[in-house]
């Protein structure tokens, strides 16, 4: 009851926590799993990456997709139809640039790259292989979210099973050669 009054009162920030505080969380897993000593900048930096990135553009891109899809399929299309055209949108136009985005901010923000261009060129590199791998869990995640849950708790449960994604692709950084 606390969490949905927060998100009622305030969903952006209360997004932007819940993500914070689960991708950290994830991070952490991540790099316990690995055996290896903490990586307290990686820990902050998945943390700061949900706080400031992946929260703000999340909101407001399901927002958009919620009347993006409802623009196109018009208001009395069913449920399914929605769901499905918002689930192909966001899984071929939406979370391509997300994912290299990611790569690029949080390679830089982590200190894993010194440079803006090897940070690109790691995105380049690891994000068709990654994108494959988001299409055997993301497209079922969204489809069920959209269908089943509303609208204001998207995000949230997104950010639950987020997290072991998230933890995936923390491990996947630390087992690059260098780190």
């Amino acid at each position: 009851a606390l969490y949905m009054k927060a998100l009622n009162d305030n969903p952006l920030r209360t997004k932007a926590l819940t993500s914070a505080v689960l991708k950290a969380l994830s991070s952490y897993t991540a790099q316990t799993i690995g055996g290896k000593r903490l990586d307290l900048r990686a820990i902050l930096s998945f943390a700061l990456y949900g706080l400031l990135f992946d929260a703000p553009l999340c909101h407001y891109w399901y927002d958009f997709l919620g009347r993006f899809t409802t623009s196109l399929c018009g208001k009395q299309s069913s449920p399914l139809l929605k769901t499905a055209v918002s689930t192909l949108v966001d899984s071929t136009v939406w979370f391509p640039p997300y994912l290299w985005f990611y790569f690029v901010v949080f390679g830089l923000m982590s200190g894993k790259h010194k440079t803006t261009e090897s940070a690109i060129k790691e995105a380049n590199t690891e994000l068709w292989s990654t994108l494959i791998a988001s299409w055997k869990i993301w497209p079922a995640v969204t489809f069920i979210n959209m269908l089943f849950i509303p609208e204001s708790l998207f995000m949230p449960v997104g950010n639950a099973i987020g997290y072991f994604w998230n933890t995936y692709l923390a491990m996947k950084s630390r087992m690059r050669p260098g780190n």
